[in-house]
């Protein structure tokens, strides 16, 4: 019961910060704290134009903030919701490692030869960018990715056949045989050289 009335209470408040966020006539754009809001020049220039369709400036940037707010009341709603599997990773956890590996190299099971020094820099300004202004905000943020890996996978791991989320064998067997190369065979082709300096 109370976990049910913190999630009303948390969508309530977004759904306020949203109403606040997306006012139409924002004449003063400095707060309270300084913080000064972004404006767009220009924000009813046409950007894209096909058709009817017309999309300006001012219409992505606001599509733009209602995307941010939404992807930070999921993260908040999961971070309450998980709050167990999030107090269990250490930063030595597999699940650790496949989110780390995903946030930061885009894919959960990259081989260490892969890794390259300017897509972790790129990753790393783009968590900065998305406020995770630290390095341990930065950690969190992953710790959280792991552990929604680590909830999934025990969901499907102890799913019983009544479940949704149940995979059985012949599934399984059923995806490889309709997902796997058909034509497996192997052509040469060869290459004649009139002498050695071709």
């Amino acid at each position: 019961m109370k976990t049910r009335k913190l999630f009303i209470f948390l969508i309530l408040f977004m759904a306020t910060l949203l109403l606040v966020g997306c006012k139409k006539d924002n004449k003063d754009s400095t707060t309270t704290d300084n913080y000064v809001q972004p404006t767009i020049t220009e924000a009813s220039k046409v950007v894209y134009e096909k058709g009817s369709i017309k999309v300006t400036k001012d219409e992505i940037y606001k599509s733009m903030r209602l995307s941010n707010l939404i992807a930070i009341l999921v993260n908040d709603i999961d971070t309450y919701l998980l709050q167990t599997e999030i107090a269990s990773i250490s930063e030595d956890d597999d699940f650790y490692k496949l989110a780390y590996n995903y946030v930061i190299y885009g894919d959960s099971s990259i081989a260490e030869e892969d890794k390259d020094d300017e897509t972790k820099t790129n990753s790393e300004y783009n968590l900065y960018l998305n406020g995770y202004r630290t390095e341990a905000s930065q950690k969190q943020y992953i710790k959280l990715e792991a552990a929604r890996i680590k909830k999934a996978y025990q969901e499907i791991v102890n799913a019983d056949s009544k479940s949704s989320l149940y995979v059985s064998d012949e599934t399984l067997k059923s995806y490889y045989e309709s997902n796997k190369y058909k034509d497996t065979t192997i052509k040469a082709i060869i290459v004649s050289y009139l002498s050695e300096n071709d």
